[in-house]
């Protein structure tokens, strides 16, 4: 992927796009925008208001000027109408693609990130629409691939850490000395999650909103099936390092526990954890400082969460 720029203004979009995103909005015209926080994609993202104060929420990219991120939006193009109708899922209004420019229009959720440090209150309302998630999306509503042919070679990466000595130096000698079984276990998660639910894959804090009543869950770029349980792999790390509750102690209170199968479990999460850590150690410029920050938290709590499971000790001590 190409480097991650600032956010593009509501104005460098061409005024045919522009034109055409007002439209879907019901109006002639856009009159305000309101850049989002967050976020690590180019392009424009923010809220669209028109004369008559109708809001939706646009992101927009050039495929010309970051051919290397827009297959994210294009993929969620091609997921998000799938989705059911309701929370926790966003409404896509349309699609807008002029061949260069594609820019996904939804409706406006006037929510919040979960508080940083995470709440029980919080961590509660995410779990319950975890569980409607899988209710709601087994079998998947989307034609996906799985998720270990859709990002096998993206999310497995203990063998890459292991062959690069600086890699293996900056994991430490003792997380070293179990990289033999990682990369068993990275190699083993693809055919241990197969599964007919439709999976969000990149559940974390920046990817829900939290309205008085609902929980969203936005962004689904990373689409896929797999069994329903791989989500909580994929958000407890992350509710961890933002001052949360252990995450063995959150997964075994959770009614998925009982029927996740404990290797295959454990071999997802070598996956993640060993994605995590080696995009936190990117020195390319293919991702920002940001997120490189965000996965290295995430990444020092799952690889703590699996070595609490497998018993690794060792590792567990400061």
């Amino acid at each position: 992927m190409d480097a991650v720029p600032r956010r593009l203004a509501w104005t460098a979009l061409p005024e045919a796009v522009r034109k055409d995103v007002a439209a879907v909005v019901g109006a002639g015209e856009v009159v305000r925008t309101t850049p989002v926080d967050g976020g690590f994609t180019p392009g424009f993202a923010g809220s669209v208001e028109t004369p008559d104060g109708r809001r939706a929420f646009v992101k927009a990219m050039a495929r010309s000027a970051h051919p290397g991120w827009v297959f994210l939006y294009e993929r969620e193009a091609d997921i998000a109408p799938h989705l059911p109708v309701g929370p926790p899922f966003p409404r896509l209004l349309a699609a807008v693609d002029d061949g260069d420019w594609l820019a996904l229009v939804f409706d406006w959720i006037d929510g919040r990130p979960p508080s940083n440090p995470w709440t029980a209150h919080d961590l509660d309302r995410v779990l319950a629409a975890s569980l409607a998630m899988g209710e709601a999306l087994t079998p998947s509503p989307a034609e996906v691939p799985g998720a270990g042919v859709m990002w096998g070679p993206w999310f497995s990466h203990w063998g890459d850490i292991a062959d690069d000595p600086e890699r293996t130096a900056a994991l430490g000698s003792r997380w070293a000395l179990r990289l033999e079984e990682l990369v068993a276990l990275d190699d083993a998660w693809p055919a241990a999650i197969e599964g007919d639910s439709l999976v969000h894959l990149d559940l974390r804090a920046d990817n829900l909103l939290l309205t008085d009543r609902d929980v969203y869950v936005v962004d689904w770029a990373f689409g896929a099936r797999a069994a329903p349980w791989v989500d909580l792999v994929c958000l407890l790390p992350g509710v961890a390092a933002q001052g949360g509750p252990d995450p063995e102690s959150v997964w075994r209170a959770h009614p998925w526990h009982g029927d996740a199968p404990r290797d295959a479990f454990d071999a997802f999460l070598a996956g993640w954890a060993g994605m995590l850590t080696y995009f936190s150690g990117a020195a390319d410029g293919s991702l920002v400082p940001e997120l490189r920050t965000l996965h290295a938290a995430q990444a020092h709590a799952a690889r703590r969460w699996l070595a609490e499971r497998r018993g690794w000790t060792d590792l567990l001590r400061p």
